[in-house]
């Protein structure tokens, strides 16, 4: 048994796991990060960067299997995270210098053809009902001659776009930033394989190392993305993840594009996600298919090669829809797995029949946009008091006792 123990274990080194550790070490809790590979080496540290507003993200752009409003559950905390995003990068700047490369990238979703205009304005109309024609929650349509002033390389096929704010970040940076944010707080990081636990009743006791090793915990955060079902299955408890395989490409070219995002996909068809960093590359994604007939008890057999097919598929959407990066060069193929659970909602709180062990999962791709805000309301559960309270009943729809 390994001697020093912390008021928290959190399993899982990506931006959900490192959220919460920096929320717990900000109020003072003292708190160590188990992560079996190193720091956001999966999806968190591969995907756009995104973080949505509260109307491109409830309405558009939810999840790839859900319609409209699947996230509308959610909408509070994407809320919080989006007007508190520059608050909190600032935060991680003062404390360790990182920059992030954050920037607002207002996100454009085209429409190629008058099914597409008509789909898409009825969106806006229906986001504007939803959460408020207020600064930095509306969504707007943009007719052809104002979508060409703003984003001149656009494709001529294209009639008008709507319009939704984003801001984005370097993923890996913004959870390198998180980590070492933490750390500077009192919070540790151990590189080390979780595969089981000990309980006492209805406590975890300690976590089980792949070395024979045991970590004593006081309470426990499972954090682990789409294997985050495999450590609650050592606990008897079902959650339902499916993984999901989610491509990406980073691409150079001569062409400077404005700084905006552009994507489609509701109402036009398959369309990538497509947008420039702050440093000018290009990434182009995300291509994601149908949860994969992967065995959920075998993880490490679960495939993140990046594959011909997606590579195809990105680049063919990029040319649609800004045709003039035929000269764009491959830098980078990305691929992280996500997980998600059977109605596209995130898990968040307490796993159901144990006193202290805690679940924030199935995020999908809207980790960036979901953990800054979910982290604080899963700390205040740990913590105990009246913000507990306050978070169960504000996380009561999004549960994992939903499953039961």
């Amino acid at each position: 048994m390994e001697t020093k123990k912390h008021e928290v274990t959190i399993l899982g080194g990506g931006v959900m796991g490192f959220s919460i550790a920096y929320n717990l070490a900000k109020r003072g809790v003292s708190c160590q990060v188990i992560e079996m590979d190193s720091i956001a080496a999966k999806a968190s540290g591969r995907n756009e960067g995104g973080v949505s507003s509260p109307a491109l993200l409830a309405v558009f752009f939810a999840t790839p299997f859900s319609p409209p409003f699947a996230l509308q559950p959610c909408a509070k905390i994407f809320d919080e995270t989006y007007f508190g995003q520059p608050q909190l990068v600032k935060e991680l700047h003062d404390l360790t210098g990182i920059d992030i490369e954050f920037a607002d990238t207002p996100c454009l979703m085209p429409a190629f053809s008058q099914e597409d205009e008509k789909s898409i304005k009825n969106l806006v109309s229906m986001a504007n009902k939803k959460v408020g024609e207020s600064k930095g929650y509306e969504a707007r349509w943009l007719e052809a001659d104002e979508l060409r002033a703003l984003y001149p390389p656009i494709s001529t096929e294209i009639r008008g776009a709507g319009l939704a704010g984003m801001w984005q970040v370097e993923p890996y940076r913004y959870v390198l930033s998180l980590a070492q944010g933490a750390e500077a707080l009192g919070a540790s990081i151990k590189i080390a394989e979780a595969t089981g636990f000990r309980t006492r009743g209805k406590r975890v006791t300690s976590v089980t190392l792949s070395t024979g090793r045991e970590v004593e915990a006081e309470k426990v955060v499972i954090a682990m993305g789409p294997w985050s079902g495999r450590a609650a299955s050592w606990l008897g408890v079902k959650i339902p993840l499916k993984a999901i395989k989610a491509q990406a490409l980073k691409l150079q070219s001569s062409q400077q594009l404005p700084l905006y995002a552009l994507a489609w996909g509701e109402g036009s068809g398959n369309g990538p996600f497509i947008h420039r960093t702050v440093p000018g590359p290009i990434l182009a994604g995300y291509h994601e298919g149908r949860p994969e007939a992967w065995d959920d008890s075998r993880p490490e057999t679960w495939d993140d090669r990046p594959t011909e097919e997606a590579r195809d598929w990105c680049i063919a959407g990029m040319l649609r829809g800004i045709p003039s990066l035929e000269d764009a060069m491959l830098i980078q193929a990305r691929c992280g797995i996500l997980g998600y659970a059977p109605d596209s909602l995130p898990i968040f709180g307490s796993l159901p029949g144990w006193e202290n062990v805690y679940i924030g999962a199935g995020l999908g791709t809207v980790g960036n946009s979901l953990s800054p805000g979910a982290s604080r309301l899963i700390c205040d559960l740990i913590i105990g008091g009246e913000g507990a309270e306050k978070a169960k009943k504000r996380l009561a729809s999004l549960s994992p006792s939903r499953f039961l």
